[in-house]
């Protein structure tokens, strides 16, 4: 069970590098926080930024360039209270040579007290590839963020499994959000790559996606993590980790099996460094609308293969072909159980399920048992959202209140019932699945 702890933070900026002040305890009754720097402690209390500032200053003796209070660490996560869980904040100061890399170690839970231990070792013993995190991704940390694999391996253990459900603006992703925190299911969260006008994703659109993901992910009460699915290239999984997502995946599927390995490698290599978790493939999927191309029938996805794949890659979790086909929007997939117990006896990693919109409700429990962990739903969730605008516009009066149609929000906004639509599929999907309740 995943819960809660909120605790706030504090980053200095100094000319030689980043000091992170990490709660050290917290006294509920005077809602105070304690903080513990290189050195002493420090009550921070509600005193201001300067007050702050000046005391660090006299503690430390350091010249401090710049002090960035981050206000309040909205989550930290820890499972059943046990010890032992590690937090991983990476800050790439404004300087090249003054990166400073955190790994704190949770000591312990006690009457509302956070204890923490903290190891300092410089960025440059890392390569530069792996541990270049820039200060936008400390709202990965901020938000809360669960780890995906923590998150598919509960659901292997309790016998359901968890929702990708891919969103495509805020409505959809507000949809999902809303979806989960009524089901009180975990969710990931998480924009494609694959469908996405390149020009746009690469021109800034891929960073504004991962703002509406880390906001969104920061008003969760729900275990969340963030996935970037299916990214074109390397660079694209760079910014995803720095902007704020905790899981990415590669699209790898037209690459050799050799060619696969290697750029996934080097993808869990720059995601691992940073605490964040990779999805690998190793079949390109049937196509049903003839958008992505693909097979024009299923490749099972070898149990040998996959077995070396996942050795050689450390992906945390692996998507497979069993039958499963892509934007299937008519009929159902045949899927081949038995040769999804094959691959479960060959791969201990959660598997995963791609084209979750035409895998049959049926073979859903069969598939958990077999080690599914986690559904990747998305085709639906857009048709759902298109029938109903459709319905609404057709029943809109000759005379409309702009105002109110069109991005009030209100009940007369004309994508209100689009938007209610999706949740309700989701909603459906997450008790199809197991994972409402389990929040």
């Amino acid at each position: 069970m995943v819960r809660k702890l909120i605790r706030p933070l504090a980053i200095c900026v100094f000319r030689r590098g980043a000091l992170i002040l990490v709660a050290e305890g917290y006294d509920p009754t005077k809602q105070q926080a304690f903080y513990r720097p290189l050195g002493g402690t420090i009550e921070f209390g509600e005193r201001s930024d300067e007050a702050v500032v000046r005391e660090v200053r006299e503690e430390l003796g350091a010249e401090i360039n710049n002090l960035c209070l981050l206000g309040t660490l909205e989550s930290v996560f820890t499972y059943d209270g046990q010890p032992g869980h590690e937090i991983v904040l990476v800050y790439q100061a404004e300087f090249a040579d003054c990166s400073i890399y955190e790994r704190a170690q949770l000591d312990g839970i006690e009457d509302g007290a956070v204890a923490f231990k903290a190891v300092w070792k410089p960025l440059s013993d890392f390569a530069s590839d792996r541990a270049i995190l820039y200060p936008e991704g400390l709202a990965k940390l901020l938000s809360g963020l669960a780890p995906m694999r923590d998150m598919l391996q509960a659901a292997l253990a309790g016998g359901y499994a968890i929702g990708y459900f891919e969103a495509w603006d805020q409505h959809s992703l507000e949809a999902v959000l809303e979806a989960a925190e009524e089901s009180r299911s975990p969710v990931i969260l998480g924009f494609g790559g694959e469908l996405i006008d390149q020009r746009w994703y690469d021109g800034g659109g891929q960073r504004r996606l991962a703002a509406l993901g880390v906001a969104a992910a920061a008003e969760a009460t729900v275990p969340v993590s963030l996935l970037f699915n299916e990214v074109a290239n390397l660079e694209q999984v760079r910014r995803g980790l720095a902007w704020g997502f905790n899981a990415v995946m590669l699209d790898t599927s037209e690459l050799p099996f050799d060619e696969n390995v290697a750029a996934t490698r080097r993808v869990v290599e720059a995601a691992h460094a940073l605490g964040a978790d990779v999805e690998g493939e190793i079949n390109r999927l049937p196509d049903a609308s003839g958008t992505l191309g693909g097979p024009a029938a299923p490749e099972l996805t070898d149990p040998q293969q996959a077995a070396r794949y996942v050795a050689e890659t450390g992906v945390d979790a692996l998507s497979i072909s069993t039958g499963n086909v892509h934007i299937l929007m008519e009929g159902e997939a045949r899927i081949d159980l038995d040769h999804l117990a094959r691959l479960r006896r060959a791969v201990e990693v959660p598997l995963v399920i791609h084209g979750g919109t035409g895998f049959p409700d049926h073979a859903v429990p069969r598939a958990i048992e077999l080690g599914v962990a986690k559904f990747n739903v998305g085709s639906v969730m857009k048709q759902v959202f298109l029938d109903r605008l459709r319905q609404t516009i057709a029943a809109l009066p000759a005379r409309v209140n702009l105002q109110e149609a069109i991005g009030s929000r209100k009940a007369g906004d004309i994508l209100q019932p689009a938007k209610d639509a999706v949740k309700a599929e989701v909603m459906r999907r997450m008790t199809l699945y197991g994972s409402a309740g389990r929040a």
